[in-house]
């Protein structure tokens, strides 16, 4: 774990600094890719900034409304740097919703911009477990296992690394895929793809996470979630219709 990074007298979150990495990574990448999904690399990346602001600012307002006695105490905290202070699901509402309102009034259409998106988003599925790695969030269940790190007072499974690479095969295949030039202009199956391998990574790697939600009787939430995002995966991929004279990606 390496949460801090000092450099002289200016201590860095490593987290953030991984996340916004990523970010960088993400939106180069996006840069090249977007255009062959017909959006520009202007919406890209206003559509990206938005949706990062909207949900920063929305998970901590959710996050601020949930805990409304402890932030009366410290007001200030409201400004805080620290990610625990944010609520993911608002985050993840509120950026939503910013990205609808963007795509209406600039008339982009929907299924172009997933498709666009998809290579900064399986960017960010490289980062995010690495600003795990940095922080000892996401850790591993207890093992006995050779490989195994020590974090938390035990010995757990690195499951940040495993993520990591799952993210890199993961990563790779959708490059793969976008470079073979076999995707038409409103077939939706590189998102569909995308949602289907990140199901699977999920419920493969979660038996191995030692922080996993539980309920219904030992059921990992996440992984009935990933159930849930496997099949629309396959809904989409399956049901959204090809056009018939197939419009080939630019190159």
């Amino acid at each position: 774990m390496l949460p801090i990074l000092q450099v002289g007298p200016v201590a860095i979150q490593t987290p953030g600094l991984i996340i916004l990495l990523g970010i960088w990574i993400g939106l180069s990448f996006g840069e090249k890719t977007c255009k062959w999904f017909y959006l520009q690399p202007e919406d890209l990346y206003n559509i990206i900034t938005i949706a990062i602001l909207a949900g920063i600012l929305g998970a901590r307002l959710t996050f601020v409304l949930n805990n409304l006695g402890a932030f009366a105490i410290k007001p200030l905290n409201i400004f805080s740097l620290n990610l625990d202070l944010l609520d993911p699901i608002g985050g993840l509402l509120f950026g939503a919703l910013a990205i609808l309102i963007y795509i209406q009034r600039k008339k982009i259409n929907g299924w172009d911009l997933l498709n666009s998106v998809t290579p900064f988003l399986a960017i960010m599925n490289i980062s995010i477990p690495l600003a795990n790695l940095a922080s000892g969030n996401g850790f591993g269940a207890i093992t006995n296992r050779p490989w195994g790190v020590n974090l938390w007072g035990a010995k757990r499974h690195p499951t940040q690394i495993y993520e990591t690479l799952a993210g890199f095969i993961i990563l790779t295949a959708i490059l793969i895929i976008i470079k073979r030039n076999a995707i038409s202009r409103y077939h939706f199956s590189i998102f569909s793809i995308f949602i289907i391998f990140i199901a699977a990574e999920r419920l493969f790697l979660e038996k191995f996470r030692g922080d996993s939600v539980t309920i219904l009787g030992g059921f990992r939430t996440n992984q009935l979630i990933a159930w849930i995002v496997l099949a629309i995966g396959l809904i989409l991929y399956i049901k959204i219709p090809h056009k018939n004279e197939s419009k080939k990606l630019k190159t």
